[in-house]
């Protein structure tokens, strides 16, 4: 049996600091996300067959997890991602080699397992973007220099350096880059009037790339999980009137250009 087993008393801590006995389903708040579940069932499941697992484990100098208390020092807003990826570890990597010779452990493993499918399954309505991201820079590297020589605008900037953009709070960033990919999708690809096929193609393929994510933030934003303060408001606003300022095509180079900048700020952000 994989030891991997015996962790699940560190993982349901984690729920436990959130977790009043109750016999029925509640809703548990991991940063962003809202999760409803029975924690009751699956610790009283996993406390019936705990001193028989444990007494499994020959590698007791290894622990997978941390223990509970360090745990709990996740930063708030990193929960939802932390415990999604904590259950989709277990679903995918633990319960599957935890077979044992004893039937009734094995159908406590089991009711165990699926408690945590259906909760995975809970966690594809918070924000969770899937992105293409080393495709994205490969494309912008391949046409970068040639636009960026277009840009003969080089006194204005749309886009903050990455730096400053780092400065966004972590609240902000989905309703941030979703109002970004909807202005390169409804401004900047469709007036990228290139006679290069080379870049053609590649600017294609990173449209292509952000209308899915564009996609993706918007189940989040209609799932309640891309809230726009007034800040990001105020931000987006000043790179629209900056762009709308230019000639169209000249700005729509000048902000395929900038791409680095933004590519720079998502991959730092993740």
């Amino acid at each position: 049996m994989k030891v991997s087993c015996l962790c699940l008393s560190f993982l349901l801590a984690i729920c436990g600091l959130h977790w009043t006995p109750t016999t029925a389903n509640k809703i548990f708040h991991f940063g962003s996300c809202e999760i409803l579940m029975n924690v009751n069932e699956i610790r009283t499941g996993f406390t019936a067959i705990k001193a028989n697992i444990q007494a499994r484990d020959t590698v007791r100098t290894t622990s997978i997890l941390s223990f509970p208390y360090s745990l709990h020092r996740v930063n708030s807003e990193d929960t939802c991602c932390f415990i999604h990826h904590l259950l989709k570890f277990y679903v995918d990597m633990v319960f599957k080699h935890c077979e044992t010779e004893d039937s009734w452990v094995n159908r406590k493993i089991s009711s165990i397992a699926n408690s945590f499918l259906s909760i995975k399954k809970n966690f594809r309505h918070c924000c969770e973007i899937n992105m293409h991201f080393h495709e994205l820079r490969h494309n912008f590297a391949a046409v970068k220099e040639m636009l960026q020589s277009q840009d003969k605008n080089t006194d204005v900037r749309f886009l903050p350096k990455s730096y400053s953009l780092q400065d966004i709070e972590p609240v902000d960033r989905c309703c941030f880059l979703r109002h970004l990919m909807r202005f390169y999708l409804a401004n900047v690809f469709k007036h990228c009037e290139e006679s290069s096929f080379l870049v053609k193609r590649k600017v294609s393929s990173i449209a292509n790339n952000f209308l899915h994510i564009k996609r993706d933030l918007r189940l989040c934003h209609d799932a309640g999980m891309c809230h726009c303060t007034e800040d990001v408001k105020q931000k987006y606003t000043r790179i629209l009137s900056r762009f709308e300022e230019m000639d169209i095509q000249s700005a729509a180079i000048k902000a395929l250009g900038e791409l680095d900048i933004l590519l720079d700020w998502m991959d730092k952000t993740d």
